[in-house]
């Protein structure tokens, strides 16, 4: 029976994945009617192999806007 402990512990260990994912976001600014699809964009060119990618737009008004693009990679 411990013996079955032991292995049963093995495995869940040998699955757990070798390194922590991170969260990272990253700020651009840019023009309203380019907006998210452009800032997601330019993140995913840095961090091709991101997961989970978020778009926020911060501010208001016309002109550049902040966009706040989050991912875990």
């Amino acid at each position: 029976m411990l013996l079955r402990s032991l292995l049963t512990a093995a495995v869940l260990v040998s699955a757990m994945p070798s390194s922590a994912a991170t969260s990272i976001s990253r700020f651009y600014t840019l023009h309203m009617h380019v907006g998210c699809p452009a800032a997601t964009s330019y993140f995913l060119q840095e961090f091709p192999s991101a997961t989970n990618v978020t778009c926020t737009m911060n501010g208001g008004g016309m002109g550049p806007r902040e966009f706040k693009v989050t991912g875990i990679i």
